[in-house]
């Protein structure tokens, strides 16, 4: 069995040659083992070729390996970070930092989550997604307290007050 997929990486489609048993040959491995040789994981787990020859299916060439502990020892690095919602420590894929740089967020439930900041104008308490507050798209609470930070910027703080007066 030919197995092909694309690889971003090296920007072309890989062929690997599998036997048509490969899946078994990974369940008894993965059986066989107690978790990740590098670091004990045991809930997901790989089977990586230690001497890279993927044709070289025995069992003493097999390991089981952690998906993050696989990726390092193909050269991909994963970083440690903290997410900014929850002050959780997570692993970055070093996939994804070379492409979009180094995440915020452990999940997307955190970067959904809620937090309280005040209005720029007003300090009246607004509820913004993390998200939002990263980009900065909610700074006041409703388009009066915007206009008249508007004004302020525009006309100096005399002349936005008394703008805001008459609206």
């Amino acid at each position: 069995m030919v197995r092909e997929y694309y690889s971003p990486r090296h920007k072309r489609i890989i062929k690997h040659k599998q036997p048509d048993d490969w899946q078994e040959i990974v369940r008894k491995t993965i059986a066989a083992s107690h978790g990740c040789e590098d670091c004990g994981e045991w809930r997901w787990l790989d089977v990586h070729h230690s001497d890279r020859d993927y044709e070289n299916n025995s069992t003493e060439n097999l390991i089981v390996l952690c998906p993050n502990c696989h990726r390092a020892r193909h050269g991909i690095p994963n970083i440690r970070t903290v997410c900014v919602a929850c002050q959780r420590e997570f692993i970055a894929v070093g996939s994804y930092v070379r492409q979009h740089g180094i995440p915020k967020w452990c999940s997307q439930d955190c970067r959904r989550s809620k937090v309280t900041v005040k209005c720029k104008e007003c300090n009246k308490p607004i509820e913004i997604t993390h998200f939002e507050g990263k980009t900065r798209r909610k700074q006041y609470c409703d388009r009066l307290c915007c206009n008249r930070a508007m004004a302020k910027r525009r006309w100096g703080h005399k002349k936005g007050e008394q703008l805001c007066l008459l609206l």
